[in-house]
Formats: structure tokens, C-alpha cells, sequence
């Protein structure tokens, strides 16, 4: 018999969605407010290092931020000097987001704690996290094909 503490509240996979949402972002702030970023600064500033040069657009669209918020992000990762933005060789009406030197050092304060995240969350469901990824990665798509599926057409 499955134990009670593992079983999936009543609700919808969306509400499952969000639960687990607010659980990585606790563990995301706690990690991340060690080295003076929030957890969406931290998503954010991850991106751009792992993932750039990118335009803040395909920024937003990689983490399904809105283009809003992104901006908002970005400007405080600026005042941190953590991002910078440089021009667009391929389009001069945007600009490309790098991550910084000190950007960089923050992230790697961040890592130490995320990996032992990591590791406990890989403790706790007994198999490795490269399987539980590839096993979110369908869900992911979904997710994101809902969210085109929903969104007004201009």
C-alpha cells in the first residue's frame, strides 16, 4: 500500500503542478538568497550562463516568463551587475544578455547548495535525477503546448 504522505493530493495535475512549483522555489530561495539573488533572479541569471547570448525574448520564452517580468529581472540583475546587454549583430533593434563575471561567482555560491537539493531529492525517490528529468521533459512540452493552445491568437 502506498504511503499516505506520497500520494497525490485530490485535485488536478495543474494544482499537482503548482505544488511542486512552490516546493522548488522554496528550495531555490533558500539557496539562492545565500548569495543575494532571488530564486527568479537566480532562474534567470542561470539561463542566460547556461543557454546565451540570448535576446531577453527567447529568455522568456525558454522559462515561460512573461516578457513583463523578464524585464523587470533584468533590470535588478543590471543594477547587481550580474547580466549585461550588448547589441544584436543579427537584428539591431534587440540586444543579446551575457552573464558577467560577477553574475558567474554568485551562481557558483548557488550550485553547493542546489546539488545537495539535488541529491536529497534523488535520495527521497530512489532513482536518479537524469530519469526523473527525462520523465518531466513530456510534461514540459505539454505544458507548454496548453499554454500556446490558450493563448488568444493576435
Amino acid at each position: 500500500m502506498p504511503d499516505p504522505e506520497v500520494q497525490a493530493v485530490p485535485g488536478t495535475v495543474l494544482l499537482d503542478v503548482f505544488i511542486l512549483a512552490q516546493l522548488a522555489t522554496t528550495l531555490l530561495r533558500d539557496a539562492s538568497e545565500r548569495q543575494g539573488l532571488t530564486s527568479g533572479e537566480f532562474a534567470i541569471s542561470s539561463a542566460i550562463n547556461a543557454f546565451g547570448p540570448m535576446t531577453p525574448t527567447e529568455l522568456a520564452d525558454r522559462l515561460g516568463i512573461p516578457p513583463t517580468t523578464i524585464s523587470s529581472r533584468l533590470a535588478q540583475l543590471g543594477r547587481k551587475g550580474h547580466v549585461r546587454r550588448r547589441p544584436n549583430p543579427a537584428d539591431g533593434r534587440s540586444s543579446l544578455l551575457e552573464t558577467t563575471d560577477e553574475g558567474r561567482v554568485a551562481l557558483e555560491g548557488v550550485f553547493p547548495v542546489l546539488d545537495a537539493g539535488h541529491e536529497a531529492i534523488a535520495r527521497h525517490l530512489g532513482r536518479p535525477l537524469a530519469d526523473v528529468r527525462a520523465d518531466l521533459a513530456p510534461l514540459i512540452v505539454a505544458l507548454r503546448a496548453a499554454v500556446d493552445d490558450s493563448s488568444p491568437v493576435p
